[in-house]
């Protein structure tokens, strides 16, 4: 399955997060919910890959579109 998405990559490190599109933009305002995500990992810990929205059993790319 493909992901429609933002493509991102996120470092967490002792509390401190750091979202970031794939040109280097800040993404933390405008997906203020990975915080909370985020806490569940481990420190020192780096992701990349796609942020997207599950709704309804479903893809909601639209969802994305309102974001900041």
């Amino acid at each position: 399955m493909k992901f429609d998405g933002w493509r991102a990559q996120l470092s967490w490190n002792r509390g401190n997060l750091v979202p970031r599109s794939r040109q280097g933009t800040p993404l933390a305002d405008a997906f203020p919910e990975l915080r909370a995500a985020a806490a569940q990992l481990p420190d020192r810990t780096v992701l990349d890959g796609e942020l997207i929205v599950w709704e309804g059993g479903r893809l909601a790319f639209e969802r994305l579109l309102d974001r900041p």
